[in-house]
């Protein structure tokens, strides 16, 4: 029932996952097929923002104390930091959604 419940949702909402490879003929993706495309989304994007933490940390490190270089290192990394909870905090709603728990 909630699968049904879950692609009229998606149907509503105009999501279209037939043209993804492995999706069922004349219907929308399955519940584990949207879950493994958003595994992979929400791990770029991790993987994004810790590249960025890594980035402006080492563009603190060689700001050498200009003032300027190292506000704009520290809001990179307070950013950045803002960026991966965001992505965790939807991937964990997109857990509880599908009911991956």
């Amino acid at each position: 029932m909630k699968d049904i419940i879950f692609r009229k949702v998606l149907y509503l909402a105009g999501a279209n996952f037939n043209s993804l490879p492995g999706a069922q003929k004349g219907g929308l993706a399955t519940s584990s097929e949207l879950n493994t495309i958003l595994q992979i989304v929400f791990g770029v994007l991790g993987s994004l923002a810790a590249l960025s933490i890594v980035i402006s940390g080492i563009s603190y490190i060689v700001s050498n104390g200009d003032p300027q270089k190292v506000n704009k290192a520290k809001n990179g990394i307070l950013y950045s930091l803002i960026g991966l909870a965001v992505a965790i905090l939807a991937e964990a709603m997109v857990a509880f959604v599908i009911n991956k728990t």
